[in-house]
């Protein structure tokens, strides 16, 4: 958990760990950043897409590259935008938008569907 790890050949595995990078990281610091920045400039657009940036930005410095230095880079890349997926999915609810949360999702599914293909 701790490691890089791309699950190089693990078709099931990648994928779940990528879900686990959408809903276990991205969406609840997404809610974090959303309910600092939401009191302090109001509940506008930009902020809510502002957000994911947010959270993406800072899982891919200090995460991948801080703590594990970009070991695998590609892999840092994926596990990246799969935070910022589920970052963007709880924004976009958050502003209860529903159309467009289910772009997103179905977005991502797609991406996770790529990855088991890839690996498999």
């Amino acid at each position: 958990m701790w490691d890089a790890d791309d699950f190089d050949g693990e078709p099931y595995a990648a994928v779940t760990s990528q879900a686990g990078h959408a809903a276990i990281i991205g969406m609840p610091l997404c809610a974090l950043v959303l309910w600092v920045f939401v009191p302090l400039l109001g509940p506008h657009g930009e902020i809510f897409i502002a957000a994911p940036i947010i959270v993406a930005a800072a899982y891919f410095i200090l995460w991948e590259g801080v703590y594990q230095g970009f070991a695998l880079f590609a892999d840092s890349l994926m596990d990246t935008a799969s935070v910022m997926a589920g970052a963007s999915i709880f924004s976009v609810a958050a502003m209860a938008d529903l159309l467009t949360a289910s772009v997103c999702l179905f977005a991502w599914l797609v991406v996770m569907a790529i990855e088991w293909w890839r690996r498999a």
